[in-house]
């Protein structure tokens, strides 16, 4: 079959940094390649990356739309002709675009099977499948389960026989048993990069201190080397789409990737986007050494871990090896100060104590560090949050590590959405409009400790504290300097 892959262009809410959004669409790069291994032909249109930064612009209702306008899709579809369209949806805000990606397929191709795909549709196939146009979703890893439903639509066979896969059959959702995870990520075959046109994401759009947007250059690339968590944050739903058991994939395949990228490719620095990258320790090891040899070589590769890392995982020989091999940041995931939160609320079950050797580790290595909270969630009280505000400003007093604090949001597929509904505390409906805002403004969550308005008065005191630090150390910073 000749296959579409879509990625639909994305809309934010004005205070949203849209900057670090033209990542590669990985997921149906590697989508792809696992086509292309069965015999299928495939062509991938990325409507998320804007191609003229000076038509970008909030409307009336504080909105950005970043990306091909909609008529420039439209005639894409159409001029690819495909067989068959596989729309991805990675954000359950991003929600309202995909499936108007689905309508505008449709009124082009009114007989092409529609799919789509992404942890949003494994959570919740049944609202995406109430879009008409939509044909099928697929649940959980697309790179077995989408091949084996383009051979079964080649064929002509019942849906009911693909595993891994939802559709509607009546005029209701049927949902079929799950696909089992891909136990050898080895056996996957390389993310398909000649299906981009790489250079369009060595750029993003930035606004200006006069409110222009403008091209940055940004010479990175995302890698993601394991796959499913053994933890149970409440807040977090990757064991949702992703299972529980950590898989990965070997030191020498990591390696023989980025060697890939360094030498053919031409990019220098990464991003590793892992829920945990140091989660076995002797695959880091590994990875690690691997790095340090190649920067000895002479491909001087930089990284840095923006979705985090266990930060009990970080000791100062472990930090010390990173740094060696090319590590220039790490984001330490504590979301609480509180012992008791972490514990009994959020189930971490991480040490505090972890977190501050982490830190001065950081600091007297010279690695850039920086922190991430959570607050807002049942159970947590304001004595607690307070507790993390305090705690936070000491990591930036002693050890220059600034914190990032976000209001407690429940999507769809996490324990915190459950204890939510159950207890009710949800004050808003659950739509991608409504989550939308509560990254921006918070306040989706109120229970007997604590009402919104106190909620988000102890976030903008934690903003006001580690502004006020942050002004502070810069300061001295240029009078030290003068």
């Amino acid at each position: 079959m000749n296959v579409l892959l879509l990625r639909p262009p994305l809309e934010f809410r004005r205070g949203w940094n849209v900057a670090a959004q033209a990542e590669i669409p990985l997921a149906l790069m590697y989508l792809g390649a696992a086509l292309r291994r069965a015999g299928h032909q495939v062509v991938l249109f990325d409507g998320a990356v804007e191609t003229d930064p000076s038509r970008l612009a909030f409307s009336a209702e504080g909105v950005l739309h970043v990306g091909a306008a909609w008529d420039d899709i439209a005639r894409s579809v159409r001029d690819a002709a495909p067989d068959l369209v596989g729309i991805s949806d990675l954000f359950y805000t991003q929600m309202p675009q995909a499936l108007r990606a689905a309508r505008e397929v449709r009124a082009v191709l009114p007989r092409v099977p529609i799919v789509i795909g992404g942890p949003p549709v494994t959570v919740r196939p049944e609202d995406f499948l109430a879009e008409p146009a939509v044909t099928a979703a697929v649940l959980g890893e697309g790179e077995t389960i989408l091949p084996a439903l383009a051979d079964a639509l080649a064929r002509g066979s019942p849906l009911r026989d693909v595993r891994g896969i939802a559709y509607r059959d009546g005029g209701r959702a049927q949902v079929n048993p799950r696909a089992d995870y891909i136990d050898d990520l080895d056996a996957l075959p390389d993310p398909a990069y000649d299906l981009i046109d790489l250079e369009r994401y060595m750029r993003v759009a930035t606004m200006d201190a006069a409110g222009k947007w403008r091209w940055k250059d940004r010479r990175i690339l995302t890698l993601l080397t394991s796959r499913g968590c053994p933890y149970k944050c409440t807040f977090c739903a990757a064991h949702a789409h992703m299972g529980r058991r950590y898989r990965m994939q070997s030191p020498e395949r990591v390696l023989a990737h980025v060697r890939f990228i360094a030498r053919d490719l031409g990019v220098r620095h990464l991003h590793f986007i892992d829920d945990n990258l140091a989660q076995n320790e002797e695959r880091f090891h590994a990875i690690l050494d691997g790095l340090i040899a190649m920067r000895k070589e002479g491909l001087a590769l930089t990284w840095e871990t923006p979705i985090g890392m266990r930060t009990d995982k970080l000791t100062f020989d472990v930090l010390a090896k990173a740094k060696e091999a090319g590590c220039q940041a790490i984001f330490l995931t504590v979301e609480s100060g509180s012992q008791r939160v972490l514990d009994e609320v959020i189930e971490k079950h991480l040490r505090l104590e972890s977190v501050v050797g982490a830190a001065g580790a950081c600091k007297r290595l010279g690695l850039k560090a920086r922190s991430g909270f959570i607050m807002g969630l049942p159970g947590e009280t304001l004595a607690d949050m307070q507790i993390t505000v305090d705690f936070a400003h000491m990591l930036k007093r002693r050890f220059s590590v600034r914190g990032h604090n976000t209001l407690a949001t429940p999507l769809y597929g996490t324990r915190l959405h459950e204890i939510c509904a159950e207890k009710g505390y949800l004050r808003q409906e659950m739509t991608p409009d409504n989550v939308a805002r509560s990254f921006e403004e918070g306040g989706m969550i109120e229970t007997e400790d604590w009402t919104i308005p106190q909620l988000r008065a102890m976030r903008d005191r934690f903003k006001a504290q580690s502004s006020w630090l942050h002004r502070m150390v810069r300061k001295v910073r240029r009078a030290l300097a003068e």
